[in-house]
């Protein structure tokens, strides 16, 4: 090993150190620890991942007929690698023009059909509604490898502007509305924090706030680099059917920079929050969507947990805005009191 990797590790090791004497006060919600915690993550994401956001970024201009136009060509040009059921999809309002929009983001690995629940709650309330399916999502098999070996979190950003310009484009103003399950919720952030004044509310569905910091993602190279080598051409790079060691490196870029910013508060846009209970929610990181409740003051009149009681197969993350329960098939009870919820939500802000 280099002298210049162990010195990249050895600082490493001394940052996460010291932001990490701030946890347990974290965990008490203490304002002052959660201002130093916010400067000592700032600072990792600054020297580890470089700061996205002191770029300017500016959406594409859309007259409605042009924005529908702009989703089906770019669909049309897609549509024959993308697995059946995976395509994104766009919901118009019978009256075929400009109202209340929705741009709705899917998860990592995943694909529009997941949110497809969500979408259908937007779409009775009257919203027009946008579901992107990222580059290297949700493609048939002869595509995968390719696309992700080098799929990139700019390509992701580059496919939600797209989307948000489509949005905006069948939007009666100058906003839209925002939701996002999963690392969709990492993409929503992002959105926000890059195009300030844009989103007029959202819904975060069990969004992917990690705490995973840093070494984690340090592990997770150095891994691939003593198992496979620098390679990324090689089949071995691809651990999953639908994602790679590169794929997983750019999720972690993603919500090692928004981090500061879930711990900050944000400007105020109407927030709601969806997820299941702690017990059976393994993938996202309770404890930080909880600091992020409390640092933007979302009380539980908008952050809405489901409690998973008296079902034989509990509600688990992947199920939170499906219809159905994926180990069961059953209907998923979820979605009932989450929909209540939801439009108790709209109903307040509307």
């Amino acid at each position: 090993m280099k002298f210049t990797q162990y010195i990249y590790i050895l600082i490493t090791y001394l940052l996460v150190s010291s932001c990490s004497t701030t946890h347990l006060s974290q965990v008490k919600r203490n304002p002052s620890s959660l201002k130093l915690n916010y400067s000592c993550q700032k600072l990792i994401s600054t020297i580890f991942y470089a700061n996205p956001y002191n770029q300017v970024y500016a959406l594409r201009k859309f007259s409605y007929s042009e924005a529908v136009a702009e989703f089906t060509s770019n669909l049309a040009r897609r549509k024959s690698q993308i697995k059946p059921g995976s395509e994104p999809f766009i919901m118009t309002q019978p009256h075929g023009k400009p109202g209340k929009t929705v741009l709705i983001l899917h998860g990592f690995s995943d694909s529009p059909g997941t949110i497809r629940a969500v979408a259908d709650m937007y779409y009775k309330r009257g919203y027009h509604v946008v579901a992107p399916l990222y580059n290297d999502h949700g493609l048939l098999p002869e595509f995968q490898k390719e696309a992700l070996l080098n799929g990139s979190l700019k390509k992701w950003r580059e496919d939600v502007d797209l989307a948000a310009a489509i949005a905006k484009g069948l939007s009666n103003d100058e906003n839209i509305h925002v939701a996002g399950y999963s690392m969709g919720g990492s993409l929503v952030k992002d959105l926000t924090i890059r195009m300030p004044g844009l989103v007029s509310s959202i819904t975060y569905w069990a969004p992917l706030f990690k705490e995973n910091g840093p070494v984690y993602t340090l592990g997770l190279i150095l891994f691939k680099w003593f198992k496979y080598g620098w390679d990324k051409g090689t089949t071995s790079d691809i651990f999953y059917q639908s994602m790679s060691y590169h794929m997983t490196q750019e999720m972690h870029r993603l919500t090692r920079q928004i981090k500061p910013y879930v711990l900050r508060q944000h400007d105020d846009i109407p927030t709601a929050i969806f997820r299941v209970d702690r017990a059976t929610e393994t993938t996202v990181d309770d404890d930080i969507i909880d600091r992020f409740a409390d640092v933007n003051s979302i009380g539980d009149n908008r952050h809405f947990i489901y409690e998973n009681d008296d079902v034989k197969y509990k509600v688990l993350h992947r199920d939170a805005t499906s219809d159905v329960v994926h180990l069961s098939r059953e209907v998923n009870p979820a979605i009932s009191f989450f929909r209540t919820r939801f439009n108790s939500f709209f109903n307040e802000i509307e």
